[in-house]
């Protein structure tokens, strides 16, 4: 609202004749009217940062990838991985890309690299859980935007 009102000072049309979203608000209603052409569920909903945490905790305790998840401390590097999930989405990376760059990338006795295997199966099984909530977080809503756009730019 508040950019509504900033809008409608500078300029003489009503708010009710304006279309003033932020980019996520954007891609959000975009996604509920358009997502099905990418398998995107009509009724999907933006997942909470609980949710979020849990879901990340599930997939290490599921895969409990070595680099990655250590016993003593489990929960550890959930909020990395949030963020790398995060930077990942931002720049429109998919899990499959990523995880194709991460094993073109492999040495076998690079323990660097090792990790960011194990990330990479970690954003895929992570990213597979969250769809099958039908839920979508922010950077979701502007990646699959910018996937559908690209796809069927009609």
């Amino acid at each position: 609202r508040e950019v509504l009102d900033r809008v409608e000072q500078e300029d003489y049309l009503p708010a009710g004749e304006r279309f003033v979203l932020t980019y996520h608000a954007f891609a959000q209603r975009f996604l509920q009217e358009e997502g099905w052409l990418c398998g995107i569920p009509k009724g999907f909903r933006i997942v909470s940062e609980v949710r979020k945490w849990e879901l990340m905790r599930d997939v290490l305790l599921a895969l409990r990838p070595p680099h990655l998840f250590h016993a003593q401390r489990p929960y550890e590097r959930i909020g990395e991985l949030l963020k790398l999930v995060e930077r990942a989405k931002q720049e429109l990376v998919s899990p499959v890309e990523f995880r194709a760059w991460a094993e073109a990338n492999a040495i076998a006795d690079d323990p660097v690299l090792a990790a960011q295997r194990q990330a990479a199966l970690v954003y895929g099984e992570y990213q597979e859980r969250l769809l099958a909530e039908e839920r979508l977080d922010f950077d979701d809503t502007i990646y699959f935007s910018v996937q559908l756009l690209t796809q069927e730019p009609s």
